[in-house]
């Protein structure tokens, strides 16, 4: 059985790929979207899913589709930063503040406890928890490197937040600019400290280059 989309949005045909990032030299080209998911062994999709069980069990209709959102989630470029942090997502064209990049995708799941996957969202309304694991479904978002929400000097600070709204009664997580952003620079987003309770987190400039590596407070 294969988990359904909750949203009803359609799937590039190609992904736009770096070798690093624009600003740092990289060269940008596009990758058929099998090449690139067989190559990240995903599945790409532009919704989060849900099982059928799933979402029977949360007393929810399994077939109705909400298309109110519409916005194209496909103008950015993966771009590799290193074999330690991996891929990071980087704006081709400016962004302005407020603006909808996407929305996350994962399988949805009751939030019962710690996941051990890297790849996942929390997610809550009310006293509902939610959790999102992106490991095998993945879009744009789950390529989104970590920044702090405020720093000093020349460290690059979070310019994307997760906006929670109710789609066919359950909560998914819309990422949303705060900011401003320039053709070539880096889409951020602060994990926060509980993601990072027993691993270092690396921190970028606004090119998308690695400063040094960091430590959450969790951990001093």
């Amino acid at each position: 059985m294969k988990p359904e989309p909750l949203l009803n949005y359609s799937n590039p045909s190609h992904i736009l790929y770096g070798n690093k990032p624009p600003l740092l030299g990289g060269v940008l080209k596009p990758i058929p979207l099998e090449q690139f998911e067989k190559t990240e062994k995903i599945i790409w999709i532009n919704s989060p899913v849900a099982y059928r069980n799933t979402l029977l069990f949360l007393s929810k209709t399994p077939d109705i589709y909400d298309e109110s959102l519409i916005c194209e989630f496909n103008d950015f470029a993966i771009c590799e930063i290193n074999s330690t942090v991996g891929k990071g997502v980087f704006a081709t064209h400016p962004i302005k503040a407020n603006t909808l990049i996407g929305i996350y995708a994962g399988i949805l799941d009751l939030a019962l406890g710690r996941y051990s996957t890297a790849y996942g969202l929390y997610c809550t309304v009310d006293s509902d928890f939610f959790y999102y694991d992106s490991l095998r479904y993945r879009n744009i978002t789950g390529y989104i490197q970590h920044a702090p929400s405020h720093s000093l000097m020349n460290i690059a600070i979070a310019n994307i937040k997760p906006e929670a709204i109710i789609q066919r009664g359950i909560p998914v997580s819309c990422f949303i600019t705060t900011q401003d952003i320039a053709a070539g620079e880096q889409l951020l987003l602060d994990y926060g400290e509980y993601y990072w309770e027993e691993k270092p987190f690396q921190l970028f400039d606004k090119k998308g280059q690695i400063i040094s590596s960091a430590v959450s407070n969790s951990q001093q």
